[in-house]
């Protein structure tokens, strides 16, 4: 269903029902044909995601659309394209590389599957094996924990067969092995700072290959849902006429929100997302400003009110200096760069060959990379090592 709304009426809402609509659903068909006709197999892959994805999109259109308006289909792909963006985290899809959807690995089972209302703190709590009925306690991590600790420096080499890590607040712990696991955005920061000796060239080529996006989500909470009951949510289609209209605007960064929707087992909620430099962006505004401009939203694409939100909250990733972004993707530089998640896993051995410097996090895993699984398996593989590599060792005296 298409509902014009707004002073630029000729811009439309897109809702979930897309059967009412011939036209739309036999292009966003025609848009996953073109996703599917993306290159496969063991041979490497030229160019970007966004390059394949068009040029496969235009060729099914010509071939099963001819009598559909270009204008249409080009304001489609898009919609499409930012869409896809937004999940990967890239401001563009022409800075993804072609070869990023073949090295990930996506997981058997259904992927909307989640822990309801009791979010990832009950992931967490399984791995530490934390009761729910004792919450606040560490589990397998007590005891074993500093909190407050930045660290600000990892010597690999001022103490043989030891890495020292030193503090912020002047303190320093002398470790046997660390496994590294800040995000790629601080390594991308702070590598030439933070790590004594420097890193192996092979490992900042990866640092520096790789992309931290930027996904953010925004949560409005209301006295009662405000969208009908028949809605999980809207997706907004913009005219080309309408985005050079809001660009000149203080709301140009609307233009990263591809949807609003309902959150599953939370009744109250809407959440919107939105991703790559608009979602930079939008970590700039206040509170008040931000939802100003998504009552905007509202009225630009809705026939009927949304009420102000009882309460409001946001990420910002980006912002946030332990973090400085969100999930990794592979880009085009990597490519270009020759290097991808196999340089960052590599562990950094001491002069002595000492195994004491290793990297996980999910920028590190090969097939699952900006996923909190993949970050999981990452540990593991690392812990792994270690435990090889002490086997190899034999009795310690």
């Amino acid at each position: 269903m298409w509902v014009p709304s707004g002073a630029m009426a000729s811009s439309a809402i897109v809702c979930t029902r897309w059967s009412r609509i011939w036209v739309w659903s036999r292009i966003r068909v025609t848009f996953s044909l073109g996703s599917r006709g993306m290159p496969s197999g063991p041979q490497p892959v030229a160019g970007s995601f966004g390059t394949h994805l068009a040029e496969n999109f235009w060729r099914n259109i010509e071939q099963q659309l001819p009598q559909v308006d270009r204008i249409l289909a080009s304001e489609a792909l898009e919609a499409f394209t930012k869409h896809e963006s937004s999940i990967i985290g890239a401001d563009s899809l022409f800075e993804v590389s072609g070869r990023e959807h073949i090295e990930y690995d996506k997981c058997d089972g259904e992927m909307l599957i989640h822990w309801g209302t009791k979010g990832f703190q009950r992931f967490l709590r399984l791995l530490m094996k934390v009761s729910e009925e004792t919450p606040e306690e560490l589990g397998l991590l007590q005891g074993r924990v500093h909190l407050g600790k930045k660290v600000t420096k990892i010597d690999c080499l001022t103490s043989p067969g030891k890495v020292i890590l030193r503090c912020e607040d002047g303190d320093y712990f002398d470790a046997d092995h660390v496994i590294c696991t800040v995000s790629l955005g601080v390594l991308q920061e702070q590598h030439e700072k933070l790590f004594i000796p420097p890193l192996p060239a092979a490992k900042v080529n990866a640092i520096r290959g790789l992309t931290l996006g930027t996904v953010n989500k925004m949560y409005l909470e209301f006295e009662e849902q405000p969208l009908p009951d028949d809605w999980v949510g809207f997706f907004c289609f913009w005219l080309a006429e309408d985005l050079k209209e809001l660009r000149k605007t203080e709301y140009f960064w609307l233009e990263g929100i591809t949807g609003i929707h309902r959150v599953t087992c939370q009744p109250r909620l809407l959440m919107a997302w939105v991703g790559g430099a608009l979602g930079r962006h939008m970590e700039t505004l206040t509170d008040e400003k931000v939802l100003e401009g998504l009552q905007w939203l509202f009225r630009k694409f809705l026939t009927f009110e949304i009420p102000e939100p009882k309460r409001f909250i946001r990420s910002k990733w980006f912002s946030n200096p332990n973090f400085r972004g969100t999930w990794t993707f592979r880009p085009t530089k990597a490519d270009e760069r020759d290097t991808g998640p196999w340089d960052l896993e590599s562990p950094v051995l001491g002069e002595d060959g000492h195994l004491g410097l290793l990297f996980a996090g999910e920028a590190s895993s090969r097939n699952h990379f900006s996923t909190v699984h993949g970050a999981v398996e990452a540990g593991w593989r690392e812990a792994d090592r270690l435990i090889r590599h002490y086997s190899s060792c034999g009795p310690r005296s």
